[in-house]
């Protein structure tokens, strides 16, 4: 099974008021969160692409969305649907486990979450099964 990621994020909080004229989005949130991204870089650099030999499909998709605003998504959810060529999952990061209060939590913790519910998705019995 080959592992592949796309990252979405809810910043809207952020972003109120943005013009073009203001430059990259993704460089400014980059800059208000760098926590929440060297965690992300990081998870991506040990997951994305991943190979596990173990499991009898061929492809997982994972999306993830960071969700960097208070009570704006609805937080928490967990996907799970069958493709043609393996599974689609995705999950929420919410603002809780990105931020304690209005300071982001330590790379780590963030690290920390998104691995866990990683291994979770790997878990799921409805494609966990050995070749």
């Amino acid at each position: 099974m080959i592992i592949s990621f796309g990252i979405k994020h809810n910043a809207i909080c952020i972003f109120e008021g943005f013009q073009p004229s203001d430059g990259d989005p993704l460089a400014l949130l980059r800059q208000e969160r760098p926590n929440a991204f060297s965690a992300m870089d990081g998870f991506l650099k040990e997951w994305d692409r991943t190979v596990l030999g173990e499991f009898a499909i061929e492809a997982l998709g994972v999306t993830i969305l960071f969700d960097h605003c208070e009570g704006f998504a609805a937080g928490g959810k967990k996907k799970l649907a069958k493709t043609k060529s393996g599974y689609s999952a995705a999950f929420d990061m919410t603002y809780d486990e990105l931020m304690i209060g209005h300071k982001e939590r330590e790379v780590s913790e963030i690290q920390s979450s998104l691995g866990e519910k990683m291994r979770e998705i790997l878990q799921r019995p409805s494609f966990a099964t050995v070749k």
